[in-house]
């Protein structure tokens, strides 16, 4: 669901960016949202994150 969020608001802030628009505010908070969807993402979904990694993080936190 985040990703599809981050989808729509890069949509929108691309269009709310053009000089025709004409709302600097508007589009300054679209930007701030857009990176408080980034950090919600990334939590989840760390690229840098391997499998291998994220096992034995579980393991460690639960041995059972």
């Amino acid at each position: 669901a985040i990703k599809a969020c981050l989808q729509c608001c890069r949509t929108i802030a691309t269009k709310v960016a053009a000089p025709q628009f004409g709302d600097p505010e508007l589009l300054s908070r679209l930007q701030i949202r857009i990176r408080q969807l980034e950090d919600a993402y990334n939590t989840f979904h760390d690229p840098n994150l391997s499998d291998d990694e994220a096992d034995r993080i579980l393991s460690k936190a639960f041995p059972e």
